[in-house]
């Protein structure tokens, strides 16, 4: 049974790693693009301008926002709405991550005033670190990979290659 859960853990960590790795680095250059237009580089500059507490609210506000939305995936996923569901939470995570991403850059010098902030951030990041090492550190990581690289030589589609090596890694825990 420990066998079996660890395989499950491995392949969904495998799959979020590279989901996370393929949306950060797609998400960075929409966001790029969408910071250059001259309206956003307007509203950077008004809240660039703000105090630590209006900074603050900026950056907790919209991150709360998501909440319901959040609450409404769990509950399409239990009224037989499944898809709606998965559809719903990927939609809300690109745009939550894009959101942050940006609400973090725009407000960071300022939100950093706070030691608390400071502690959630650097806790966060220390958690985050230790699970890349330890997934990492799993053979069946290091297969996976070597799968991802493997097939993107042949030119499957991208999504095909991070399930196809998730799966490989899941048979190899």
């Amino acid at each position: 049974m420990k066998r079996m859960l660890s395989s499950i853990f491995v392949f969904v960590a495998t799959l979020f790693i590279f989901f996370e790795e393929w949306l950060w680095f797609r998400l960075l250059k929409v966001m790029k693009a969408i910071a250059a237009l001259p309206v956003i580089r307007n509203l950077e500059n008004v809240l660039r301008n703000q105090n630590k507490w209006v900074s603050l609210a900026v950056f907790i506000i919209p991150e709360l926002s998501f909440i319901p939305v959040k609450l409404s995936v769990v509950w399409l996923m239990g009224n037989n709405h499944a898809f709606s569901g998965v559809i719903l939470f990927i939609t809300a995570k690109i745009t939550g991550t894009a959101l942050f991403a940006w609400m973090w850059e725009v407000t960071e010098a300022k939100i950093t005033q706070f030691k608390w902030v400071c502690w959630v951030r650097d806790t966060i990041l220390k958690i985050r670190t230790w699970a890349h090492n330890w997934i990492q550190q799993q053979p069946a990581y290091h297969r996976a990979k070597e799968l991802v690289a493997q097939l993107k030589a042949r030119k499957e589609h991208w999504a095909k290659r991070k399930f196809r090596a998730a799966v490989i890694v899941a048979k190899h825990k």
